[in-house]
């Protein structure tokens, strides 16, 4: 298998362009850096956030984007209530609700919605905070794992030290036993050697 590389400006061309096929023939591209919360920096930003991700995790759904001034003014009714619950920055509040999207789309099933997500409506403040409520439940267990996970492993680490710190003990008392045993073999034999 042989590699091409490609100038840049040309890898960036055939990009365009082959996302202007596929485009053209019914498909939905979808960049990888999309996918990435780090990415969100506005409230239209984070209603393409939502879109992209509702796109990849749903690709057998028919997805039609809208930015609407409904969905402008609900994701920035969502990004201020972040700021107010958390006294946030509107930087880091746009960051936590991006996280808040993605878990609502990721686990959609679990939030029993009576008809599959299309809009950003369920992000709504007002009748829909329960959704925001149930990610942010959902996110914490996560943590809580991780954080169990990574304690169990310090634990973990933490014993195989103790037991190594054990072992070099004992290793050093048998050491010590042994160098008694064979300095006193020694000595009796050097003491043997001078009487003959």
């Amino acid at each position: 298998m042989q590699y091409i590389i490609l100038p840049e400006k040309i890898e960036q061309q055939l990009i365009i362009e082959a996302t202007a096929f596929l485009v053209s023939k019914g498909y939905i591209v979808i960049s990888p850096a999309k996918l990435d919360y780090s990415n969100v920096k506005t409230v239209s930003g984070l209603i393409d956030y939502f879109y992209s991700l509702l796109q990849y995790y749903n690709q057998d759904r028919d997805i039609h984007y809208s930015s609407s001034k409904k969905e402008t003014r609900l994701a920035s009714n969502f990004i201020k209530s972040r700021q107010k619950v958390n006294n946030l920055t509107k930087k880091s509040a746009i960051k936590e609700a991006a996280v808040i999207v993605k878990c609502v789309i990721k686990y959609e099933s679990k939030f029993g919605f009576k008809f599959p997500m299309h809009s950003f409506n369920c992000f709504g403040q007002d009748r829909m905070k329960w959704v925001t409520d149930k990610a942010i439940s959902i996110i914490n267990k996560e943590n809580i794992e991780v954080e169990k996970d990574a304690l169990n492993l310090y634990l973990n680490n933490l014993y195989v030290e103790q037991e190594k710190e054990a072992l070099d003990a004992i290793n050093d008392k048998k050491i010590k036993k042994l160098e008694e045993i064979l300095g006193g073999l020694l000595n009796g034999q050097e003491g043997k050697r001078k009487k003959e």
